[in-house]
């Protein structure tokens, strides 16, 4: 029996690549990924996930490229999303402290001695000459300018409120005598000392002029010369009757160092027809506690004048 002839295989075609193969080629898209992951995070994190769908269907390689620039373009991303946030959280509070040291920053002139009073110019609210409704009544509705405290009628007082009695940052640390209490900060940073009552005889009263009797009140009570007074302190103000009040005392402010070298900030108000004065002096370890100090407790203190 003759053997029969085993057909011949037919040429198979050749394929470069069959599934579950790995194919030599890279990625493009893989490469790309990572390559842009350095500049663009965006960009990387797109062209990755492309890239990994492809290499799925396609075999082919460039997996690690690809998984390496999602990695380091998501990083990008969150990196990028916490400056930005950090950023605006920076330019919100420098805005803030912008506002408020421009209403309140009173240690920018140069100092010309060991003091160092030196500000900037307070403006005050535009004043209304004060006049008493009825004779002998003060009108609390008036604010008292400096030209204005020659027309209170003989026996008025001008007082101090007590703001910070109750304050959860501060506390009586010297009970009021002769016209004189102190606070200290809870932290024990920041003292403030007030006081009201009749000028030292010692003093310079001007009649008539409120202006030039509480310049002469600031430097006694701040230990500075009438010339540092004259170049540095600058208008202020003090609120009338309440703290939040839209009437306001004309007051003279300098702010320097103490004689214990402490950054303070000194308010003063003479009134020369009366003989009578008040001040407040904050003083504190440093020029920005000294500045917030400043600013909350005259936000919080008023005069009475009745």
């Amino acid at each position: 029996m003759s053997t029969l002839p085993q057909p011949s295989q037919p040429n198979r075609p050749h394929t470069p690549h069959e599934p579950g193969q790995p194919d030599a080629r890279v990625n493009a898209l893989a490469i790309l990924s990572l390559v842009s992951a350095f500049f663009l995070s965006l960009m990387a994190v797109i062209t990755g996930h492309i890239a990994l769908s492809q290499i799925r269907r396609t075999s082919e390689s460039g997996r690690e490229f690809a998984l390496a620039g999602l990695i380091i373009g998501y990083i990008g991303l969150l990196t990028g999303f916490v400056v930005t946030v950090l950023t605006i959280v920076a330019i919100v509070i420098a805005a803030a402290s912008g506002a408020f040291i421009t209403r309140h920053n009173v240690f920018t002139s140069p100092a010309p001695d060991a003091r160092g009073p030196g500000s900037t110019a307070v403006p005050a609210p535009t004043a209304t000459p004060y006049a008493p409704a009825v004779p002998g009544a003060p009108d609390a509705s008036s604010d008292i300018t400096f030209a204005a405290g020659s027309t209170l009628r003989a026996g008025i007082v001008p007082h101090i409120s007590d703001g910070l009695l109750g304050d959860k940052l501060w506390k009586l640390t010297t009970p009021k005598t002769d016209g004189t209490w102190v606070y200290s900060s809870k932290d024990e940073r920041c003292t403030t000392t007030f006081h009201e009552g009749a000028l030292a005889a010692d003093l310079d009263i001007t009649a008539g002029d409120d202006l030039a009797t509480t310049d002469s009140y600031l430097a006694a009570l701040t230990s500075s010369s009438a010339s540092d007074v004259a170049d540095y302190a600058d208008d202020d103000y003090i609120a009338l009757g309440q703290p939040d009040d839209s009437t306001i005392v004309d007051t003279r402010r300098l702010a320097g160092n103490d004689s214990s070298g402490r950054p303070h900030v000194a308010v003063a108000r003479a009134f020369a027809t009366l003989n009578q004065g008040v001040s407040i002096n904050i003083a504190c370890d440093t020029k920005s506690q000294a500045i917030d100090a400043y600013d909350h407790v005259l936000t919080e203190t008023a005069l009475l004048v009745n």
